[in-house]
């Protein structure tokens, strides 16, 4: 409030000389001309001190009990057309402001305030009148030249607008903003040559001004003279040999002209120089990753991205970059190798773990998403995908403690996201039944099956469950024919259906469906169940060899050497 009371001091000083001039009136007593001069001081002083703490509607009332004191106060006058505009009242605006100027014609504080209100106004023609008779008006108001010049490029009357920096450019010279300023209009007219001429003329006036030589070098781009353009950026470089933006330009030209190792040599000069912005060059990589031919130009893009490491070695995004430049190429091994440079130097970036954590899975990386997501977790023990990783990766070791664990935890996080919620019920139902807690796992499968009647993992690990623990075997039946519909050749799903008629005793019906799986399929289990279902319609001897078959494939069960040693069927 100090500093205001300055300010305010300041302004009402002049403010109230030039109403002292108005207020003089014959029909008052010296005495009474005091007493009211004192009042409107008072009324315009608290007016100021509302408006510039921007309380204006508080301001306005007591600015107009002051013009009601001195109607030909044009200081009031302006300062209610300010709150005017700032209330979006514009034809009030318009109002105050044209009155305080018939009041005081030499202040261009009222023009201003007058032109602002018909610009907000959309009144452009109105608004290029107060400017040309401020200029006209006010010595040494030739800086609002540029404003006329704005206002006639928005009414689109551009060679008006050229005159007018024809006029700057003789009262203050040629400068390149003006230039920039003069080609822009000639190019919306269509006058290309004209555009070019002015830069020209400015290249010769300045003939050692670079950004002069790169400003006529993007005209020149832009507009097709390629050529043109190649042979002034040239002789940028003979002077300033590092000068990224020519070399920039000069990647674009050659890239438009298909000669792309020309454009590469010249994004490696950029890309080599540790002076080079680095966000600027991972755009460029970053585009390029987007554009349709990023798979086919992936190796320059690898060739590339590696140089920026080696221009910034201490830097963790190029790595993020590169990885997706060899999962692009698919490579996904080398892609995870530098996740794990980049997590170093970005511990925080969740989407990097989740990335890193993804790609273990994928590469199946067991050990290493179990430390993955334990260091993830630290950082954010809130997210639900981290705990879901887990649970899976701890599923895959057989810690079925662990899995229930995280995701139990993963569920409690999930609950607005039901996509994922389904998919933690899933990955229940499995982690539940290899721990032995078969009510919890036959809940989770029947809560997923709420969400998705139709999902196939749970269709085929809840009935082939329950036929191992010979528990439901209809509903069991019910869910696996369901999947052999819709997946009649899918061995897996073959396998489990006769499985389940294996547990209902229906032998024929099993030998059939299992004859199909191991038509398709070389997996132990299956050949396994083969030979159970050969041993229990009293074909022993070919039972004996589908064992032995399935002890070679691997991944039977835990009485396959019993059975084979003993010739006979435990189960």
């Amino acid at each position: 409030m100090r500093y205001i009371g300055y300010i305010l001091l300041f302004i009402l000083s002049a403010e109230v000389a030039c109403t002292k001039k108005a207020t003089t009136s014959a029909n008052l007593s010296p005495g009474k001309k005091e007493e009211k001069l004192i009042q409107f001081e008072s009324y315009f002083n608290d007016g100021m001190k509302y408006y510039l703490l921007g309380h204006y509607n508080d301001a306005q009332a007591l600015f107009e009990k002051a013009l009601a004191l001195e109607p030909e106060s044009h200081a009031t006058l302006h300062m209610l057309s300010k709150i005017a505009i700032q209330k979006n009242e514009l034809n009030k605006a318009i109002q105050y402001a044209g009155k305080a100027l018939k009041i005081d014609p030499k202040n261009k504080h009222y023009y201003l305030t007058l032109a602002e209100a018909y610009q907000k106004n959309v009144n452009i023609n109105e608004a290029i009148k107060v400017y040309k008779k401020l200029i006209a008006e006010i010595p040494k108001s030739e800086e609002y030249y540029y404003n006329l010049a704005d206002l006639y490029i928005y009414n689109n009357q551009f060679d008006d607008a050229l005159k007018i920096y024809e006029k700057i450019q003789d009262l203050m010279g040629m400068s390149l903003e003006l230039t920039r300023q003069k080609q822009q209009l000639y190019l919306r007219l269509n006058k290309t040559e004209k555009a070019l001429s002015e830069g020209e003329a400015y290249i010769k006036a300045f003939p050692d001004d670079l950004d002069g030589k790169m400003s006529q070098a993007e005209v020149l781009f832009n507009n097709r003279y390629e050529q043109q353009a190649i042979q002034l950026l040239h002789e940028v470089l003979k002077t300033d040999s590092d000068n990224i933006k020519a070399h920039l330009m000069l990647a674009d030209i050659y890239e438009r002209r298909g000669e792309n190792e020309k454009s590469i040599q010249e994004l490696e000069i950029v890309f080599t120089n540790p002076l080079a912005d680095l966000d600027m060059k991972l755009k460029i990589v970053d585009d390029k990753i987007r554009s349709r031919n990023a798979e086919k130009e992936s190796h320059i893009l690898l060739r590339l991205c590696e140089q920026i490491i080696k221009a910034h070695p201490n830097e963790s995004k190029p790595h993020l970059y590169l990885a997706d430049i060899h999962l692009l190429r698919g490579d996904k091994e080398n892609a995870w190798k530098e996740l794990i440079v980049a997590k170093k130097n970005e511990p925080n970036n969740y989407n990097l773990w989740i990335q890193l954590i993804e790609l273990d899975s994928e590469l199946k990386k067991t050990d290493s998403t179990l430390v993955h997501t334990d260091q993830a977790l630290e950082l954010f023990p809130n997210q639900a995908m981290i705990y879901v990783h887990k649970g899976l990766a701890c599923i895959q070791k057989k810690r079925y403690q662990d899995a229930v664990d995280a995701l139990e935890e993963a569920k409690k996080l999930s609950s607005s996201d039901p996509n994922l919620n389904n998919y933690i019920n899933i990955l229940l139902g499995d982690a539940y039944h290899y721990n032995k807690q078969y009510t919890k796992s036959d809940q989770a499968y029947e809560e997923a099956l709420k969400y998705d009647k139709n999902n196939d993992h749970v269709l085929n690990n809840y009935s082939y469950f329950l036929a191992l623990r010979k528990e439901k075997l209809e509903y069991a039946k019910s869910m696996s024919e369901k999947l052999i519909k819709k997946h009649p050749n899918e061995p897996t799903y073959l396998d489990t259906y006769a499985w389940v008629l294996y547990m209902l005793k229906d032998y024929e019906n099993a030998k059939k469906y299992l004859e199909m799986a191991v038509k398709n399929s070389n997996n132990g289990t299956i050949v396994e169940h083969y030979g159970d279902v050969l041993y229990q319609l009293g074909d022993k001897e070919n039972a004996i060899i589908q064992w032995k078959k399935a002890k070679l494939l691997g991944d039977t069960s835990e009485l396959i050497d019993k059975k084979i040693a003993d010739g006979k069927l435990y189960e």
